[in-house]
């Protein structure tokens, strides 16, 4: 399943996948997202940016708490 996350934000966009492998797929956008291993993962490498104030890594995260 693909989850587009504000993609009109001025910023930049969000995404989250979760692939049928069960790994995550998260970044600015899907070509330029990385793969992780868990959600937990994904939310431990956006998480400082998040709360540097990215936007986009604050969607990222948010999203992804309701995979945990």
């Amino acid at each position: 399943m693909k989850i587009l996350l504000n993609h009109a934000h001025p910023m930049g966009r969000s995404f989250a996948a979760k692939l049928p492998c069960g790994k995550i797929k998260a970044g600015s956008s899907e070509k330029e997202a990385r793969t992780f291993d868990s959600p937990r993962d994904a939310i431990s490498y956006f998480m400082p940016y998040a709360l540097e104030g990215d936007h986009g890594a604050w969607n990222i995260c948010y999203t992804l708490e309701d995979l945990l």
